[in-house]
């Protein structure tokens, strides 16, 4: 329970040490953000008010981005260690794939685990996200434990049972697990994650365990250039809508008329015809 509350302090104090930005339009760095939200208030307040919060909480420009990360994380039972490093990308505004390298220390066997960690979170598309998702952690780890005593020439010296002699012991290690936890953007940029991952182990069901980590990661844009950027929703008031169907419909009636009024070289013909038999 001390790991647990270690761990939220420490996400606290971080986001309070951080340059989050707490105003309603966070993100106006980001283009298609602004592209959303760069037009004057409504005149309404209430309206005024709906579109603040709407704005402090939408977080739909990360689709099509990447991000690099760094993490670290505990368990108390059997006490582990470990720390990430790797690349998020965000293949929709609520879909995320990781892609990393995590180091374990401990895990049950008091090993030291290197490995490649991959995992999928669905989460809302808000600034303050929270998720579910799975993944897989698959490494490996090599020890040398004493065999003075094992009949075997460990060293290859021809000389067995020597004083210090060790054994070199490989070992594979997987786990897969399912994970809960909340983001939250401290910019446009910049997110801090805090999850809670159960691991069944490959070793048995006496070292699995809850894994307790903490994600530090740092966006930049990642765009195929074979598909083109999402074309915002244009967002305008019912007022202005109405104005701009009236502005539409005069302009409309307008040409209308013009083309009315034009004779066309039948009319013209006709006419000439009528003033000549007069």
């Amino acid at each position: 329970m001390k790991l647990q509350t270690s761990i939220l302090f420490l996400l606290a104090t971080l986001s309070c040490g951080c340059s989050s930005d707490l105003s309603s339009r966070w993100a106006m760095d980001d283009s298609e953000y602004a592209s959303r939200y760069s037009r004057p208030y409504p005149g309404n307040d209430l309206k005024k008010l709906g579109r603040k919060l709407k704005q402090s909480s939408d977080a739909r420009h990360v689709a099509d981005s990447a991000a690099l990360y760094v993490g670290a994380g505990a368990s108390d039972a059997p006490f582990t260690l470990g720390a990430d490093i790797g690349l998020l990308r965000f293949s929709s505004d609520s879909i995320e794939q990781r892609f990393g390298l995590r180091g374990l220390a401990g895990t049950g066997e008091k090993d030291l685990l290197t490995g490649l960690d991959t995992g999928l979170r669905f989460h809302l598309p808000t600034r303050l996200s929270p998720f579910v998702g799975v993944g897989v952690f698959a490494g490996g780890s090599t020890s040398r434990t004493p065999a003075e005593d094992d009949n075997i020439d460990n060293d290859r010296d021809h000389s067995t049972d020597e004083d210090g002699e060790t054994a070199k012991h490989s070992k594979l290690y997987a786990a897969v697990y399912p994970e809960v936890g909340v983001s939250w953007w401290l910019s446009s940029r910049s997110r801090a994650t805090l999850s809670v991952q159960h691991h069944f182990s490959t070793s048995g069901r006496d070292e699995d365990y809850t894994f307790f980590g903490l994600t530090l990661a740092s966006r930049v844009r990642f765009r195929d250039p074979d598909v083109p950027a999402r074309q915002p929703v244009p967002e305008t008031d019912s007022s202005e809508a109405d104005s701009q169907q009236v502005s539409a419909t005069t302009t409309e009636a307008a040409e209308w008329t013009d083309q009315s009024e034009v004779e066309t070289p039948l009319e013209w013909l006709e006419a000439s015809e009528v003033s000549d038999a007069e």
